[in-house]
């Protein structure tokens, strides 16, 4: 493949270049027998007539070279090429042509010219090529090459017929006036049906094109169609007389159908110095300030007047994207939905492709020469909007690892809830029951055992809060900032509204950069009071931080820590140090939910308040059959390493005192259904917990029930 492509590569310019030398070899005998044979030269023999017809030629050449050097106007660049030879044919007069290989080719080719205009007018890229439309110019060509040329000249003897001065006739076959002459009658009338088809054919695929592919295609779909009419009306003009002659009417067609071929070559010239002065028009634009991608889609949008012109970007994993970053359709979709794709390519690699409608493959070539002038912006832009979408990978990866990592935080204080600390429980109880069975000697040591392991307990209940406080996942923020306020090593006031709106990665982040900052305040000397306020709206969540005697050294530490965090949620956070004093504002993007509410199915222990539904009036102590709703995901049961697993989801949440160091603090109170010991209970009467271990003990598991034990 790369091999044919060189090859044609090679071969092309070499076409034009025979072409140009066959008009110059047959223009030659032209212009001098035209100049000595006047009154029998097709086109005239005065020097205005002959310049014309020799610059019809010339031009036909030079600008269906110019056409077919792209590949969307091949067809007709190489159908006009060919017309400037067939012009010079045509201009030569036939009885004085010399020698007999020009004689041959003058009577087989002087009919073509208005053929191959009209065949170059049906193939212009004004819109999709039909089957019709080719059957046309096939049909054309055939009439002018076969029927009125070829076919005749084989049946012509020009010493039978009179003509004693003329060459030889090369492609003579066998000698036939008569049928010759009917041949020339029925070529002269297949003429008008070819010539007037062609004609309107071309002019209603041209009507039809957008306005930008008309104007770039104006002069060899319009001029073409004016040939092939005028070749019709001149056949018309020839049945008329009993024997074709050239005369004054036929004369003044000719020389009108050289004219609109200059006018087409001139037509041609003016469209590409109005696509190079586009193409300079967008190097200056390029040059003068440094190129964006709405600037750049805006000026090869112009290019070839189409609003809708979109320039994307593909990747090395395939994807493809905009300008912006964001990942779009592949060119296959493209397609499919009515959009022809341009592929900028550099060094065998896609820099970007431009996608633009259907109907305008036309103006490929204006596309074309602007997307060549832009391609060291075509190539900034692409950076850029490739840059954007690694950045925009990059803070999904961190935002994804933080959200892993918040979600294994989770895990583990739910282990931690469900399994350690559920063992210590009933490690304390079965203390307190074996206290109650022995002697006073050995109660004692159960009893200090039984001090030991609620020390134990707290320190347990501590590390998981650290790990995770689940105030923070089952009340929302603000439940969970009073809850490291009374952790708080330093004193800490929390304010405000809160926010309307609900999102775990942005309620996360605010919780995290409050510790921080409390972490950081107290291992100051003094213990600086921190002030921290939350409000928002349901959009946004917006919390300010303000800390005494917290200088630049402290708060570069609390961002170095909370940094990463606010990046990946998609924050916005300033930091003022002045006058001994840092105020931190942080602003989070989040997801609007409506408040959640929390129901129970389950029996409160003794000493705890109960949890009741809103609508519920049932006695404390007494079973509600109740859900929670929420528009949120459901939420699941907590794994457990012990024996005490609840079956289903049947936290409820409450708010009742607990009493942990002699501090009162507010903590959430929650039951399953049913609650099995992890140990066996020896004893033989019936047992009730002692209520402060109710008190201290935030859990989701069910106090024993009033059970009489057999001994």
């Amino acid at each position: 493949m790369k091999a044919r492509g060189r090859a044609a590569s090679l071969a092309f310019p070499a076409v034009p270049a025979l072409i140009a030398a066959a008009v110059l070899a047959l223009g030659v005998p032209m212009v001098r027998l035209a100049a000595s044979y006047p009154d029998t030269a097709p086109g005239g023999g005065a020097p205005w007539q002959v310049a014309l017809q020799a610059a019809a030629a010339a031009s036909a050449v030079a600008a269906g070279a110019a056409l077919a050097a792209h590949r969307a106007t091949a067809v007709c660049g190489t159908l006009l090429m060919l017309a400037g030879p067939a012009i010079v044919v045509a201009a030569v007069p036939v009885a004085q042509a010399r020698p007999a290989l020009l004689f041959t080719v003058v009577l087989a080719g002087a009919a073509l010219t208005p053929a191959l205009l009209g065949a170059a007018a049906l193939t212009c890229p004004v819109g999709p090529l039909r089957s019709w439309d080719r059957l046309a110019a096939t049909l054309g060509l055939i009439v002018a090459g076969l029927v009125s040329g070829l076919l005749p000249a084989t049946l012509f003897d020009p010493q039978a017929s009179g003509c004693f001065t003329c060459a030889a006739n090369l492609a003579e076959v066998h000698a036939a006036a008569d049928l010759r002459a009917s041949l020339i009658r029925w070529g002269l009338a297949l003429t008008v049906g070819t010539g007037t088809g062609m004609a309107v054919l071309a002019a209603w695929r041209w009507l039809r094109a957008p306005r930008i592919v008309r104007v770039v295609n104006a002069p060899v779909a319009v001029g073409g169609a004016a040939v092939a009419l005028l070749s019709a009306v001149a056949a018309v003009h020839a049945l008329a007389q009993p024997v074709p002659v050239i005369d004054a009417p036929s004369r003044a067609i000719w020389l009108a159908q050289c004219t609109i071929i200059v006018l087409i070559a001139g037509g041609v010239a003016a469209t590409a110095l109005r696509t190079r002065r586009r193409a300079s028009q967008i190097a200056a634009q390029v040059l003068a300030a440094t190129p964006d991608a709405v600037t750049l889609q805006h000026s090869l949008a112009g290019s070839i007047d189409d609003p809708g012109l979109a320039l994307v970007f593909p990747r090395d994993d395939g994807t493809v994207i905009d300008a912006a970053g964001q990942a779009v359709g592949a060119a296959g979709e493209s397609t499919r939905a009515g959009l022809a794709v341009a592929t900028v390519r550099r060094a065998s690699r896609t820099v970007a492709e431009v996608r633009y409608r259907a109907e305008l493959a036309g103006a490929e070539q204006l596309l074309g020469t602007a997307v060549r002038s832009a391609g060291l912006a075509l190539e900034h832009v692409a950076a850029q909007a490739r840059l954007q979408a690694e950045l925009a990978d990059l803070a999904a990866s961190r935002r994804r690892i933080i959200e892993d990592a918040d979600a294994e935080r989770r895990r583990l204080e739910r282990d931690l809830h469900d399994g350690a600390q559920q063992r210590l429980i009933g490690l304390q109880l079965f203390m307190q029951l074996a206290a109650d069975d022995a002697a006073e000697e050995q109660a004692e040591t159960y009893r200090a055992a039984r001090r030991i392991v609620s020390t134990a307990l707290a320190d347990l209940r501590d590390l998981a809060h650290g790990i995770h406080p689940a105030a923070l996942t089952d009340d929302g923020l603000m439940t969970g900032l009073r809850t490291l306020a009374n952790r708080s090593p330093v004193p800490l006031s929390i304010g405000g509204t809160g926010s309307s709106a609900r999102s775990a990665a942005a309620e996360a982040t605010a919780y995290r950069l409050v510790a921080y900052t409390a972490h950081t305040a107290g291992r100051l000397d003094g213990g600086p009071a921190i002030r921290a306020t939350v409000d928002g709206d349901e959009a946004m969540l917006r919390i300010r931080i303000e800390a005494d005697a917290l200088g630049g050294e402290q708060a570069a530490e609390i961002m170095a820590r909370a940094g990463d965090r606010i990046a990946a949620a998609n924050g916005s956070v300033t930091v003022e140090t002045a006058a001994a004093r840092t105020t931190i504002t942080a602003e989070f993007p989040c997801v609007s939910l409506s408040p959640r509410t929390w129901h129970c199915s389950g029996r409160a222990w003794p000493g705890c308040s109960p949890m009741r539904d809103s609508t519920s009036s049932e006695a404390p102590g007494t079973r509600t059959n109740c859900s929670r709703s929420s528009p949120g995901p459901s939420r699941t049961s907590r794994s457990s390493t012990s024996r005490c697993r609840p079956p289903t989801p049947t936290r409820g949440c409450g708010r009742r005192p607990s009493f942990v160091s002699g501090t009162p603090r507010p903590r959430s109170c929650c039951y399953p259904a049913t609650w099995k010991p992890a140990m066996p209970r020896p004893c033989s009467k019936i047992i009730r917990p002692d209520p402060d271990i109710c008190s201290r003990t935030a859990s989701t598991t069910r106090p024993w029930s009033a059970t009489r034990c057999a001994g």
